[in-house]
Parts: structure tokens; C-alpha cells; sequence
């Protein structure tokens, strides 16, 4: 991937490192609106499959055009990322993508579908309410935990 980031770019992947290094919970990397979230992601994905390639990401997002331009982002920057879409808006039903990108509304009821995942993304993430119990998200998430043991390589 030939490009620079930004200074608080990699700030923010160097964040995300540094939290796994020291902690087991859940970082959160806050980015203003047109500060290029989806470059940070494209990025850090990159890295982690560089380190440890057999990591499998699943990134979710609740509207599909935040789907479509992190999507673009990860392969305009890294043609040959293996990358895949689950949503049915889209009309794509991707399940095997090492990196997949998808809507919430479509997959929150398919983790058994979906397998396995070492990190999950998720864009917007106020939007995960953990006051509700119901919440796509919260039933996604308590999902895959069921059918994944989350473990941090990050960790030495």
C-alpha cells in the first residue's frame, strides 16, 4: 500500500496497538467526519494481515454507502485484499471473505453463517446500545462470542 497517512492516522492505529498490548477489552478510535476513517481501517487491516495473516475481520456498518466506501477504500489502496460484502442491499451474500465488510441488518441474525472472527469492526458504533440487550448488534456480538474464542495476537 503506497500512500502516507496522516499524523493522527497513524496516531490512531498506533492507539489501537498499544491498547492490545496492555489490555484484553474493546478499543474505540474516534474520528471526526471527513477525517478518513476509512483509510484508518484499510490501513489497519493491512498491517494486522501483514504480522498475522491468518486473522479474519468482519466490519459492520448500519447504511450500505458506508459499506460500499470502506470497501473501495480497502481495495483502491490494496487491490489484492481479500475482501468480501454481506448485504442484501447490496445483493451480495459474501460468507468466506477473510475481510468482510456488512450491514448489520443482514448479518445480525446469521453469525453461524458467518463463522469465525478474530476482531470485529464497527463503523458508527455509537449505535451499539448496550442498554438493550436487543439491539442487532448486542445479539450479533453475544453471537459470535458463542462461536469464537476472541484472542489478541497483538499481545507479546
Amino acid at each position: 500500500m503506497a500512500y502516507e497517512l496522516r499524523w493522527y492516522q497513524q496516531e490512531a492505529i498506533d492507539a489501537i496497538y498499544q491498547y492490545f498490548s496492555a489490555s484484553d477489552g474493546n478499543p474505540l478510535v474516534c474520528v471526526s467526519t471527513g477525517g478518513g476513517k476509512s483509510v484508518i481501517i484499510a490501513d489497519f487491516i493491512h498491517g494486522v494481515l501483514k504480522h498475522w495473516s491468518d486473522q479474519r475481520f468482519l466490519i459492520l456498518s448500519h447504511v450500505k454507502e458506508i459499506i460500499e466506501q470502506n470497501h473501495e477504500k480497502i481495495v483502491t489502496l490494496w487491490p489484492e485484499a481479500p475482501t468480501g460484502i454481506y448485504s442484501a442491499s447490496m445483493k451480495s451474500r459474501d460468507t468466506d471473505a477473510q475481510v468482510l465488510f456488512a450491514s448489520i441488518q443482514s448479518v445480525h441474525k446469521r453469525a453461524e453463517e458467518l463463522g469465525h472472527f478474530d476482531l470485529l469492526l464497527c463503523d458508527e458504533c455509537h449505535l451499539i446500545s448496550s442498554a438493550s440487550s436487543e439491539s442487532m448488534y448486542v445479539r450479533l456480538i453475544n453471537a459470535l462470542r458463542e462461536i469464537t474464542v476472541f484472542h489478541h495476537p497483538y499481545q507479546e
